[in-house]
C-alpha cells in the first residue's frame, strides 16, 4: 500500500522508506489532480485540461491512458477506476495525508 502526501510537495512512499520518483510534470500533475479529488470521479476533459492548459494535442486521450498506465506501473497497488463519469482514485484516509487531515478537522469540530 502506498502513502501519498499533497500537504506540501507531492510525495509518494511505496514500501516504508522507499520514495517513488515520478517522471515528468504531466505524470505528477495527473496524480495530484486525482489525489485532490480522491474518491470522486474526475472527468477526462478535466484531466486533459490540467495536463495541457494551453490546449491538448490530438493524441490527448491516448496520452492520458499512457500516463495512467505508467502511474500504475510505478506505484504498486494504485487503484484508479474508469467509469462513465471519469477516473476515480480510491484511497483510504491512512493512505493520503489530505484525507487524514480532513478527518482530524471534522473530529475536532
Amino acid at each position: 500500500m502506498a502513502h501519498f502526501g499533497v500537504l506540501g510537495p507531492l510525495a509518494v512512499e511505496g514500501p516504508p522508506g522507499h520514495w517513488v520518483a515520478l517522471r515528468g510534470e504531466r505524470q505528477r500533475t495527473l496524480l495530484a489532480v486525482l489525489l485532490l479529488n480522491a474518491g470522486r470521479p474526475v472527468p477526462a476533459d478535466v484531466l486533459v485540461e490540467a495536463l495541457w492548459p494551453a490546449g491538448p494535442p490530438k493524441s490527448a486521450t491516448s496520452n492520458l491512458h499512457t500516463y495512467l498506465s505508467r502511474l500504475r506501473e510505478r506505484i504498486d497497488g494504485l487503484r484508479v477506476e474508469h467509469g462513465p463519469l471519469g477516473y476515480r482514485l480510491q484511497v483510504e484516509p491512512a493512505e493520503l495525508d489530505l484525507l487524514g487531515f480532513r478527518a482530524a478537522v471534522a473530529a475536532a469540530r
